[in-house]
C-alpha cells in the first residue's frame, strides 16, 4: 500500500519501490522511472533529487508553452479532420466567443484552477449564461486542455476541482390531449400543417423533419427512416455568419426507424402526388430550412388558439402520448433516438409517474372487485 500522494509502495519481496515521472513519450503519455530500497525513508530520500529534476523539466517545458489562442487554433485544426461539420462549428464558435476573449492572451502554463474558476464565475455574473451552457463550454475547454496536458504544456489537471453551476431540471410541458386536438385541427386547415402533424406522430426533431427525403419513407411497410438532419450552423465568415448544412443525425442512436400511422401515411401519399422534388418539404429547390418550418408552425399555433409553444414540445407531446398508451420505456426510448433508457426516464419522469399511478389504480380495482 502506498503512502498518500508519494507513489511509494511496499513490494511483496519486502523491498520498497518509489515511482517518479522520468519523461514523456512523443504521444504525451508518461514514462515512469523507479527506485528501490529496503526502507521507506531510504526510497523517499532517493526520490527527492529525481522529483526536483522532474519539476525543473516540467517548468522549462511550461515556459515554452504556446499561447491559449494559438493552441486552440491548433487543436481545432486537428479536430476538424474527425468531427462532423456541425460539431466542429459549435466547438469553434463557443471557444472563440466565450474562451479566447478572456484567456487567449495567456500561455497555457499560466492557467490555473483559480483562473478557470474565475472564468466560470464570469460567465454567471457578466454573461448571465445558463448552467447547461456553462457546462457545455467547460466540457469543450476541458478537451482542449487535456490535449495540452498530454503534450506537457500543462503539468497538472487544472480542471478537476473547478466548481460548475448546478443544473436545475426544467420541467418539460407536453400538450394535453384537448390542446393536441385543437392544434391538429389547425394543421388540417393549413397548407403547411403536415410537418407539425408529422412531429406529433413521430417525435422527430425539426432538423430531422427538414432533412426528410421520399427515399426515407417506406409506404408499403408504413416506416420512416431517420438518417439526416438539416440545420443552420455558425461560420467563420464575416460576410455570411451562418450557413445551412445537411448532415448525419445528432448521434448514432438518432439514426432510427419510426413506424407511421395509417393517417400519416395517407397524408404523405397525398403530398407525394401533388409535390415533385427529392425532399418532403422544399423551398427554392432545397430542403425547407428549420427556420421556415418554425415560422409556419407558429402561425398554426396562433390559429389553433392554444398557448404559445415551441416546436420541440411536439416531440415531448409524442413521448407523453406513447407513455399514456402504456408504451414500454425501451420502445419509447428507441422511437425518440435516445442513447439510453435513462435519458428517456430523466426527461419524461412525470409521464412515467402518471403511468405508475394508473397501474396502482388498476391493481386496486382488480383486488376490490
Amino acid at each position: 500500500m502506498s503512502r498518500k500522494g508519494e507513489n511509494i509502495y511496499k513490494r511483496k519481496d519486502g523491498r520498497w519501490e518509489g515511482r517518479y515521472i522520468r519523461d514523456r513519450r512523443s504521444d504525451g503519455s508518461i514514462h515512469y522511472g523507479y527506485v528501490y530500497a529496503y526502507s521507506y525513508n531510504e526510497v523517499k530520500q532517493k526520490l527527492i533529487p529525481l522529483k526536483k529534476e522532474e519539476l525543473y523539466v516540467n517548468h522549462s517545458r511550461a515556459i515554452d508553452s504556446p499561447y491559449v489562442l494559438h493552441w486552440v487554433q491548433e487543436w481545432l485544426d486537428k479536430e476538424n479532420k474527425r468531427l462532423k461539420l456541425s460539431t466542429y462549428s459549435t466547438y469553434k464558435y463557443k471557444l472563440q466567443r466565450y474562451v479566447l476573449p478572456i484567456l487567449g492572451s495567456n500561455r497555457l502554463s499560466e492557467l490555473t484552477t483559480q483562473s478557470l474558476q474565475e472564468l466560470i464565475d464570469n460567465y454567471q455574473i457578466n454573461y448571465h449564461l445558463s448552467a447547461s451552457t456553462i457546462r457545455n463550454i467547460f466540457q469543450i475547454l476541458q478537451k482542449v486542455l487535456n490535449e495540452a496536458i498530454k503534450k506537457g504544456y500543462i503539468v497538472e489537471d487544472i480542471c478537476a476541482t473547478v466548481v460548475l453551476p448546478k443544473q436545475t431540471k426544467r420541467r418539460i410541458y407536453a400538450l394535453s390531449q384537448s390542446e393536441q386536438r385543437k392544434l391538429e385541427g389547425a394543421c388540417r386547415r393549413s397548407s403547411n400543417g403536415l410537418p407539425t402533424l408529422l412531429a406529433l406522430y413521430s417525435g422527430l426533431r425539426i432538423g430531422e423533419i427538414a432533412a426528410l427525403s421520399w427515399e426515407d419513407i417506406d409506404f408499403e411497410n408504413h416506416l420512416l427512416y431517420v438518417n439526416h438532419t438539416y440545420q443552420r450552423i455558425v461560420t467563420a465568415s464575416k460576410e455570411q455568419k451562418t450557413t445551412l448544412y445537411l448532415g448525419s443525425t445528432k448521434t448514432e442512436t438518432s439514426r432510427r426507424v419510426v413506424p407511421l400511422s395509417k393517417t400519416i401515411i395517407s397524408l404523405l401519399r397525398d403530398r407525394k402526388l401533388n409535390h415533385t422534388g427529392k425532399y418532403l418539404f422544399m423551398a427554392n429547390g432545397q430542403p425547407m430550412e428549420p427556420r421556415l418550418l418554425n415560422y409556419h408552425f407558429k402561425k398554426i399555433v396562433s390559429q389553433s388558439k392554444i398557448k404559445d409553444i415551441h416546436f420541440h414540445q411536439l416531440r415531448h407531446t409524442f413521448a407523453t402520448r406513447c407513455m399514456e398508451a402504456s408504451g414500454d420505456i425501451a420502445s419509447v426510448s428507441a422511437l425518440l433516438g435516445h442513447s439510453s433508457t435513462k435519458t428517456t426516464l430523466d426527461v419524461y419522469v412525470d409521464s412515467v409517474i402518471e403511468q405508475r399511478k394508473k397501474i396502482i389504480c388498476k391493481v386496486e380495482e382488480m383486488v376490490n372487485f
